[in-house]
């Protein structure tokens, strides 16, 4: 699928997945061989048709061990990379404006410093229309992604398990309501309780309803977010201008289900 889209777009240079564990389907993210075996093919096609591809995750709720242990899922999303980078809060900052891009795998060249960034608001050319904006910094950031994670698990001001839980049910629900076994599937993945999933539900009043399929009688539970949640999470994901995104001419295909 994804690569027919490619194709009927024309000239790509560069594809994101985000995150890459909603596209997935009902693989075992925790399995190394079902990873790899995945990534492999979308390597392959990228080299293919030279490509880029750029796939982003999430943190896993463990708070010991090294840093690339801590990416949700199973290891082989890390190994089967040629680069992987982290984005976290720069912890020295007390405008908690700062940003850190810091590399945490390099096997295509020597290694690296991190950079820094700061979004700032900028009207878009010749409109009163208000856009978020990288500003990149030119310091050069010399500490290494495990001391970055340290100091912020050290600052004491963790979220709840609710809370992160109430994140991830919102943007896999966003584009409509998913099997709950998928949802079972990806708050493992991502190191959530099902516990915690479920207070998350009822915090978010998401409804749980039974699917009929192919006339037999039988079908599968479902969770679908209220229409008020609903509406929300969509003014947040679109809150750019239609048509300025990098999708350009196919800005239409993020709001469809089968283009997932």
């Amino acid at each position: 699928m994804l690569e027919k889209l490619l194709t009927n777009a024309g000239d790509v240079r560069l594809v994101i997945i985000d995150p890459i564990t909603a596209y997935l389907g009902g693989l075992d993210t925790h399995r190394n061989s079902d990873v790899r075996g995945v990534l492999g093919l979308v390597a392959e096609m990228a080299a293919r048709r030279r490509v880029a591809v750029v796939a982003i995750s999430h943190w896993n709720k463990s708070t010991a061990g090294n840093v690339l242990n801590r990416v949700t899922g199973s290891g082989a999303f890390v190994a089967a990379v040629r680069g992987s980078y982290m984005v976290a809060k720069d912890p020295d900052d007390d405008s908690d404006t700062r940003r850190l891009f810091i590399p945490m795998k390099n096997n295509i060249g020597p290694p690296r410093n991190g950079l820094a960034f700061r979004v700032e608001q900028r009207l878009l050319p010749d409109t009163t229309i208000p856009a978020s904006a990288i500003v990149w910094e030119n310091e050069k950031i010399t500490k290494t992604a495990d001391e970055i994670m340290a100091a912020n698990d050290s600052d004491g001001e963790h979220r709840t398990s609710r809370d992160e839980a109430a994140d991830l049910l919102t943007e896999l629900l966003t584009n409509g309501p998913m099997d709950t076994n998928d949802v079972r599937t990806q708050a493992q993945a991502a190191g959530l309780s099902w516990a915690s999933v479920r207070r998350a539900k009822n915090w978010l009043k998401i409804r749980a309803e039974r699917i009929s399929e192919g006339g037999t009688g039988e079908g599968k539970w479902v969770w679908r977010l209220p229409p008020e949640r609903m509406q929300g999470a969509q003014k947040t994901q679109g809150a750019h201008v239609p048509n300025v995104s990098t999708l350009g001419g196919f800005e239409h295909l993020g709001g469809r289900e089968d283009a997932q």
